[in-house]
């Protein structure tokens, strides 16, 4: 709820980057990423295993349409 607060936005041009629907989950864990939190981090926060954060990371990958030389951070870093 926080980063609605900070970053009004946020979540709209998220759901406008995507070409495949985000959950609540999904912007959970851009949330996340976006606070650049790492793997680990967010395996603590959400108790599960860092393999999972990290095959999540490569769904959302696949849910921005995203190549896999794009480094995911740096594209929810960059959404205008």
């Amino acid at each position: 709820m926080q980063i609605q607060k900070l970053h009004p936005d946020f979540f709209k041009r998220l759901s406008d980057k995507a070409i495949q629907k985000l959950t609540l989950l999904d912007q959970k864990y851009c949330t996340y990423l976006y606070l650049k939190m790492t793997t680990k981090q967010i395996a603590q926060a959400l108790h599960v295993e860092p393999q999972s954060v990290r095959m999540f990371k490569y769904r959302l990958k696949q849910k921005f349409g995203l190549d896999k030389e794009v480094d995911l951070e740096d594209f929810l870093t960059n959404i205008k």
